[in-house]
């Protein structure tokens, strides 16, 4: 739905609005996804998703080099991240705000995800919220100040993760903590019968992925109810 102009047969501008549902996450995303690609493939996720996009804008810069400008919502449903889905039962709403180069990809990428659900190694979140920045230029993801329910306790934290020259994941900073988290649900997830006790706990660790023995680090953590 929308408006297109067209030069020489050719479409040389576009408003337009998007609707879908049902979209699988697999391979067949990779070719649009430009310098993401490669993260996406290493991701390896599953489940399908539906977009919502108010605005597609389709325009040409002072160079003549075509872009296209994305403001609208992704729903996740029932995915998961990795090979062996550590990741999984995701149930997420990402805003997301992007500018995409038909030369070069992924220019520019602003996300907010809120997940209803996301459980990692079956120990589940809710009510996460993930606000997400992209920065091509720089080759950073930043994870600005997350927040979110955990195993009857709260989970915050923020992250920097920085990519090479070859999109490989490079070095990395995570600061997280824990606050009231009960310990038997941390502990043995699968546990039916949890007992009274919390856990607290902080972590700060930096690394390279590409080097993990040079991780350095601190993990600082106070646990009551713990079964001998």
């Amino acid at each position: 739905d929308g408006k297109l102009k067209m030069a020489q047969q050719k479409i040389d501008s576009a408003d337009l609005k998007l609707n879908a549902a049902g979209i699988n996450l697999d391979e067949k995303l990779t070719p649009a996804l430009g310098k993401l690609a490669d993260y996406y493939t290493k991701a390896a996720p599953a489940g399908t998703f539906d977009l919502d996009f108010d605005k597609i804008k389709l325009y040409k810069d002072e160079n003549g080099e075509k872009g296209l400008l994305l403001d609208g919502t992704i729903m996740l449903n029932n995915c998961s991240i990795g090979q062996n889905k550590p990741i999984s039962d995701i149930y997420a709403i990402c805003d997301i705000d992007a500018e995409y180069k038909f030369a070069g990809g992924l220019e520019k990428c602003r996300l907010f995800l809120n997940f209803q659900n996301i459980a990692i190694k079956d120990r589940p979140i809710n009510n996460l919220k993930l606000p997400v920045v992209i920065d091509t230029n720089e080759n950073k993801i930043i994870v600005e100040n997350f927040v979110g329910d955990f195993l009857g306790g709260k989970i915050s934290g923020s992250a920097v993760i920085e990519t090479d020259k070859n999109s490989k994941f490079s070095q990395y900073q995570i600061d997280m903590a824990m606050a009231n988290v009960n310990t038997e649900s941390f502990v043995s997830p699968k546990t039916a019968e949890k007992t009274p006790g919390q856990t607290n706990a902080e972590l700060r660790i930096r690394g390279d992925f590409q080097n993990p023995q040079t991780a350095m680090g601190r993990f600082i953590a106070e646990a009551k109810g713990i079964k001998p």
